[in-house]
């Protein structure tokens, strides 16, 4: 699987954290939307530890994050409290 869209599926943490269980090892993803599903820091935090050191393509627009911990696995991602849309290549 190279690509993975679950936008606008009001997923939220806990369904987060279970998709974060079922990538991990996935080497091959090269793009993952989650836009839009009430994803809050928590989930995006799990999802961070399991895709660690992946280089991909993460839209997490319009979620929950409010702020990004500054010791967070997450490098160069820039997280706005006004939700406006975020496409960029990170590595997690």
């Amino acid at each position: 699987m190279q690509h993975l869209y679950l936008g606008s599926n009001n997923i939220g943490d806990e369904l987060t954290m279970a998709i974060a269980r079922g990538l991990k090892g996935n080497l091959s993803l090269m793009s993952i939307d989650l836009s839009q599903n009430a994803i809050s820091n928590a989930g995006v935090e799990a999802l961070s530890l399991v895709l660690q050191g992946n280089t991909l393509n993460l839209d997490l627009s319009c979620n929950r994050l409010d702020y990004l911990r500054e010791d967070s696995v997450i490098d160069s991602t820039v997280f706005r409290r006004d939700q406006t849309p975020i496409h960029h290549s990170t590595v997690i």
